[in-house]
């Protein structure tokens, strides 16, 4: 979702639309979030899928501070369509509802009962993006090419 994000913000011409979920708009001091969640990925490395390539994940994490921390007046200049679906026991949904509050056309889709690694299984999800791509699509702006 955050380098969705960047993107966006760096790049609106090249974004038609942008669905965040499970994680949004996190400050720039959050980047410990993702050293800390390498590591933990890598106490648990035996309950990952087959050879989990941890390396890659601690180098997206050394990456992170450089792509967290959009400027304000960036997210607020955004004019593709936005949403974000975020279980309501996600210790990222603040970061969700930051872009909710920060952008009056962005629609947060809050999941009851689901915490962040559960966002994926949780069974209503194939609808909502499903539903947003639809949406998504009608109210979109002509790309720029």
């Amino acid at each position: 979702a955050e380098i969705g994000l960047r993107l966006a913000a760096e790049y609106p011409e090249r974004v038609a639309s942008l669905l965040m979920i499970g994680s949004g708009w996190t400050p720039a001091e959050g980047g410990d979030l993702y050293h800390a969640s390498a590591a933990r990925a890598r106490s648990a490395e035996s309950l990952l899928t087959p050879d989990p390539d941890l390396d890659a994940l601690d180098a997206v994490a050394q990456g992170m501070p450089e792509i967290i921390g959009v400027a304000p007046d960036r997210v607020a200049g955004l004019g593709m369509p936005l949403a974000g679906i975020v279980g309501d026991e996600d210790p990222e949904r603040p970061y969700l509802e930051r872009m909710h509050e920060a952008l009056p056309g962005f629609a947060l889709d809050i999941l009851p009962g689901v915490a962040h690694a559960a966002t994926w299984r949780d069974l209503s999800l194939p609808g909502r993006v499903a539903r947003f791509v639809d949406t998504a699509g009608q109210r979109r702006p002509e790309l720029v090419h």
